[in-house]
């Protein structure tokens, strides 16, 4: 009986043992000093462990997984990122990183290659879309519709192009997990990679195929939750857009003066309901589209209840220097706002125009000339 029982523990302990993952670490350039190790949580990072280097820069961590899945796990040196790795049970990783090139050689899990060429891939199309964003704003706050309108373009082919690369790239290996990170990929909050409601079926299809290699995993079952989110959301729009009565959710928010302001002000008017986030610098560029549309048509009608998501102060002091003179209201509650499940915003920004009888007859019109011309429909 003794042998039985020992030989079940001695089982259980190399399952156990089974499930562990090695990572070994090497940064010459910071010999003695620490290195955080830390696991992604969805939204969130946490710490796993900080890593004492040797003299010769060395240290290793081994770690047993919390499901019979990948995961992903991030080494970093004060606030720079060594290497972001996919870790599968049972792996033994090898990082070898320079603090000074921001470079790092990773042997041992093919699935963290591939992640360090999609996160190169990516880093490199951001920092041409920043500086593209600062001088679009300039260009706009300057008046020059010349160069505006070449940035535009520069940044919708680098968008185009970066997108028609990660779709290669997801489906030329549907089976990776470090797909999973290149479908959350975002050029900032309003602009993900794959944001088109006809992408969906990318989510479904690398959430398919994951979920026959890994049925437990939590970011399948997020990716779960996505496409039904959508679907739900999808499913409300068309309710919306078809809906025949006349009468629009109410809101009632707070403006700069703290005056109640509430859209039912707006009844018998074509006017925009905009959602946004003043944080964002790309945000702040539909104020000065909208601040064009507005100077054009408010005279023959038009309003504007535009709803800002996030701190007060910025709001106020972007609103006056932008001249938004419609009406700007803020509850200052952010994301727990319940403005922002009132229309079913999930993303920001978010816009519906509504005509004279209240009904909503266009969302997120974003193009400039694409919204002129569906407000010159409705006046």
């Amino acid at each position: 009986m003794k042998r039985y029982i020992l030989l079940i523990s001695i089982a259980l302990m190399a399952a156990s043992c089974g499930k562990k993952a090695t990572v070994k670490v090497e940064v010459k350039s910071a010999a003695g000093k620490e290195v955080l190790f830390s696991k992604l949580n969805f939204n969130k990072i946490d710490v796993v462990d900080t890593l004492r280097l040797d003299k010769s820069g060395k240290a290793s961590v081994k770690f047993a997984l919390p499901e019979e899945a990948p995961d992903f796990y991030y080494l970093s040196y004060g606030r720079k990122r060594l290497a972001s790795l996919v870790v599968k049970p049972g792996d033994k990783i090898s990082v070898v990183a320079d603090t000074l090139t921001g470079s790092a050689k990773i042997e041992g899990s093919p699935e963290s290659q591939r992640l360090a060429m999609i996160d190169s891939t990516f880093y490199a199309a951001i920092a041409k879309f920043d500086v593209w964003q600062q001088e679009l704003v300039q260009a706009m706050e300057r008046g020059d519709k010349e160069r505006e309108e070449q940035i535009k373009t520069d940044v919708s082919n680098l968008y185009v192009q970066y997108k028609r690369g990660a779709l290669k790239t997801l489906l030329t290996q549907p089976a990776s997990f470090a797909n999973i990170s290149l479908l959350y990929q975002q050029f900032n909050s309003m602009l993900a990679v794959f944001a088109d409601p006809n992408d969906v079926y990318l989510f479904r299809t690398i959430r398919d195929t994951l979920k026959t290699l890994y049925p437990t995993s939590s970011y399948v079952k997020a990716l779960t939750e996505v496409i039904e989110r959508h679907d739900a959301n999808e499913a409300l729009r068309e309710k919306i857009e078809k809906a025949q009565q006349t009468l629009y959710p109410e809101l009632s928010l707070p403006d700069v003066n703290s005056q109640t302001r509430r859209l039912s002000e707006l009844e018998g008017k074509p006017f925009i309901l905009l959602f946004w986030m003043p944080s964002e610098v790309s945000q702040k560029v539909i104020n000065l589209h909208l601040k064009e549309i507005y100077n054009l048509y408010h005279s023959k009608g038009l309003e504007i209840y535009s709803v800002a998501v996030g701190d007060k102060s910025l709001w106020a002091t972007t609103i006056k220097e932008q001249g938004a003179d419609w009406i700007n209201v803020n509850d200052g509650k952010g994301a727990s706002s319940p403005a922002l499940g009132i229309y079913n915003v999930t993303t920001l920004p978010a816009m519906f125009i509504f005509n004279k009888e209240g009904k909503v007859v266009a969302r997120d019109l974003f193009d400039t000339e694409k919204l002129k011309s569906k407000i010159s429909a409705i006046l």
